[in-house]
């Protein structure tokens, strides 16, 4: 992220060895923020039977745990994410939508609760690997 740029659209486009959360951090200058200033959620829509069911965090983390939940295995799932502001010295939100492969449409969100500014984010799985794609565009309000 840079001062270029205002929010940023994040896609990201992988696959997971094993059923299991990815948690996304937010850094600065190379390091991982893992203070306890993360609150996110995420709602899940079953494809099949249309059954909602919601997934939240409480209290302060230290990362986002609830935005992103991939299915294991070799079909790709893609997430995407607005980031608000991120470079800026102010909160930094986040408002995405997902699929899971064989499960649900998921809709999330996040906040990042202090006045930090980020110049990029982390993915990691909280067990397996996790391989694919992450695309950044950036625009301007």
């Amino acid at each position: 992220f840079t001062s270029t740029y205002t929010n940023y659209l994040v896609v990201l486009t992988t696959s997971l060895s094993t059923d299991n959360y990815v948690y996304v951090r937010m850094r600065a200058s190379g390091t991982d923020n893992s203070t306890s200033n993360y609150y996110s959620a995420m709602q899940y829509i079953n494809y099949g039977t249309g059954a909602a069911s919601v997934d939240c965090t409480t209290g302060g983390q230290t990362s986002f745990l609830r935005v992103f939940y991939p299915d294991a295995g070799s079909n790709l799932v893609t997430y995407a994410w607005t980031v608000a502001s991120p470079q800026a010295t102010a909160k930094t939100a986040m408002l995405g939508y997902g699929n899971r492969n064989n499960a649900a449409g998921v809709f999330s969100s996040g906040v990042f609760n202090d006045t930090t500014s980020f110049d990029s984010m982390s993915f990691n799985p909280l067990t397996g690997n996790l391989t694919g794609k992450v695309q950044v565009y950036g625009y301007g309000l």
